[in-house]
Formats: C-alpha cells, structure tokens, sequence
C-alpha cells in the first residue's frame, strides 16, 4: 500500500479526500499508507495513532498529513469507530 499511495502522491492525486474516503470505506491499509506518505511517519506510528492515541497526537499527525481542520472530527470518530472493530 505504501507504494500505491507515494505513486499517488507523485502524480498529487494523494489527497486528503482520498484519504478520508478510504476512512470512511474501512480502508484501514491504505489509510494508514496515506496518512504516513503525507505525513511524513512511518506506517506503524500511524497505526498507534489511529489505534489508541488521544485527540492531541491525532490533531498533529493530521496537520502533518495535511488534513483539512474542518475534517478532523470526523477523522477522530473514524478512528475510534475502528477502534471499536
């Protein structure tokens, strides 16, 4: 998935509404990948975040990945639903 999501972001179709598309399907391995390639973070410290992290430690991964502020609600209640699975 890392691959898939860098080649995305060479061809700038990695965007945030992408990712939160993958949030939003359950695409929890390619929202991982696009999380770390926009962030800058390796995919298993993504997973911590999304995993058991608080809303602080989301926030920042989520400006790091370039997340739209008005979207990190929903982001943050995407996480904990998967925390709940």
């Amino acid at each position: 998935m890392i691959d898939a999501a860098k080649a995305l972001k060479k061809e700038n179709k990695l965007t945030a509404s992408l990712i939160q598309k993958a949030l939003q399907e359950d695409e929890i391995a390619f929202l991982e990948a696009g999380l770390s390639v926009q962030s800058g973070r390796s995919v298993e410290h993504v997973r911590s975040v999304i995993s058991r992290a608080g809303m602080d430690a989301i926030v920042q991964l989520l400006v790091s990945a370039g997340i739209q502020q008005e979207m990190h609600e929903e982001f943050r209640a995407g996480f904990e639903r998967i925390r709940l699975q």
